[in-house]
């Protein structure tokens, strides 16, 4: 079976992805393997449709069973620079792994934003929390903000995959 985990930003991703999307669990997460990473981050979720490369690694020289869950753990579905549009990310997975099972973690809106100004903080970000919410406002495209729309996330997800 196939798995894709869309993660939020500051949603526990980083928790699943070190202790239970893992292969003691039994999860090939297709990100810590050098070729599918590079694939994944420079064509799956980057490639504009006139350079994007469709034909993934190779993956038969692994050692996994049928009882291992083939998939991707990630936030970079939502999180990255110079990212295509969500749907079509989506879609060029589903081309490669067309049985795949969706896991959308979400956190009270809120509790998000000031969990990510609290990270800024942390990185040498100086302003206050009212210029920093103006901003990513102002700036929702590329700012959490503009993720925030966890309906539109679903939906989006929903018309490509249905579990």
């Amino acid at each position: 079976m196939n798995f894709l985990h869309i993660g939020y930003p500051k949603c526990a991703s980083t928790f699943l992805q070190t202790l239970y999307f893992t292969r003691d669990n039994k999860f090939l997460n297709l990100l810590q393997i050098p070729e599918w990473k590079l694939f994944i981050e420079n064509q799956l979720l980057s490639a504009q449709s006139s350079y994007y490369l469709s034909t993934p690694p190779d993956l038969s020289d692994f050692d996994i069973d049928e009882s291992y869950m083939i998939g991707l753990s990630t936030e970079n579905f939502l999180d990255g620079i110079h990212l295509v549009d969500l749907q079509i990310a989506l879609q060029r997975w589903r081309t490669m792994f067309p049985e795949t099972k969706v896991l959308i973690v979400i956190r009270k809106q809120e509790d998000l934003i000031y969990s990510n100004y609290i990270q800024y903080l942390r990185a040498g970000y100086f302003r206050n929390i009212d210029t920093y919410l103006k901003e990513i406002i102002w700036n929702s495209q590329q700012s959490i903000w503009g993720r925030l729309y966890f309906d539109r996330v679903y939906e989006i997800t929903r018309n490509v995959f249905e579990e």
